[in-house]
């Protein structure tokens, strides 16, 4: 009886994370041409040499593939937001690994 009663609610926890899974919906879209990468100090640092004008580092970390140029129309998840440096935090539907971007990147309904 006791395994009984273990087995329906690992079977109802289960049920309800699908459920809450299905639910959740990515609340943003990105724009196109915007700097992402998969942390905040890589992306201090592509902005600084977008800043500075220096192509020859900026082709580096983009060679590196932890920083990236955004596509447009992806649905993403608002993951948090840097409001006095202007930049989010943002994630993939099915993805474990935010990444972050400049807040005028993703449109946020």
């Amino acid at each position: 009886m006791k395994h009984m009663m273990v087995v329906a609610a690992i079977f109802m926890s289960f049920i309800f994370i699908a459920t809450s899974a299905a639910q959740a919906q990515p609340n943003c879209i990105t724009k196109a041409g915007y700097p992402a990468a998969i942390s905040k100090k890589l992306l201090d640092q592509t902005i600084k040499y977008l800043a500075e004008g220096d192509y020859a580092a900026l082709k580096k970390l983009l060679d590196t593939k932890m920083v990236f140029i955004l596509k447009g129309g992806v649905r993403v998840y608002l993951e948090g937001t840097k409001f006095f440096s202007g930049e989010v935090k943002i994630r993939l539907p099915g993805s474990t690994v935010p990444i972050w971007t400049l807040i005028e990147a993703v449109d946020c309904n």
